[in-house]
């Protein structure tokens, strides 16, 4: 008995039916995955309760880009020296916030702590900082995964 090869049309369907369920199950896991990396990447600084990312489609992440990140931590304890490379690492979220109840860097120790990256336009950003020109005073300007304070301006320089 002879059997009949499946037509290209039949073929067709089972490519994309595979396809379509890989990109449900990136959907799925992705997030979970890149959380996961996130939660073993700040646990060594201290408590990190919860860790939330979002990404429209998930395959994005593996470009390192996320629509949103969330994390919740308990006490942080980081060497000032490792702000900007964290801080780095995070350019790929279009919106991060970050809680902590407490972060020490060096013999700094801040209580209820809360970092916001809104998920705004470079038109918006700028608009933002014309209104409230007093938010810009004291910029914090990042060259890699070196930072440093905008003022005195020479402080600046050191970095580009």
């Amino acid at each position: 008995m002879l059997r009949r090869r499946p037509s290209k049309r039949r073929l067709l369907l089972y490519v994309a039916g595979a396809a379509l369920a890989t990109l449900v199950l990136a959907q799925l896991l992705l997030p979970r995955i890149a959380a996961s990396k996130i939660h073993s990447r700040l646990d060594r600084y201290g408590a990190v309760k919860s860790v939330k990312v979002s990404a429209w489609p998930a395959i994005e992440l593996l470009w390192g880009h996320a629509d949103s990140v969330d994390v919740h931590a308990g006490a942080l304890a980081l060497a000032p020296a490792r702000i900007a490379p964290l801080l780095h690492e995070a350019k790929g979220a279009a919106s991060l916030k970050l809680r902590a109840t407490s972060v020490r860097l060096g013999a700094l120790r801040l209580t209820e702590v809360g970092l916001d990256k809104p998920d705004l336009s470079d038109a918006q950003l700028i608009a933002g900082m014309a209104k409230h020109p007093i938010a810009i005073e004291r910029p914090i300007v990042v060259n890699g995964a070196r930072a440093a304070l905008g003022r005195p301006p020479e402080a600046v320089l050191k970095i580009l």
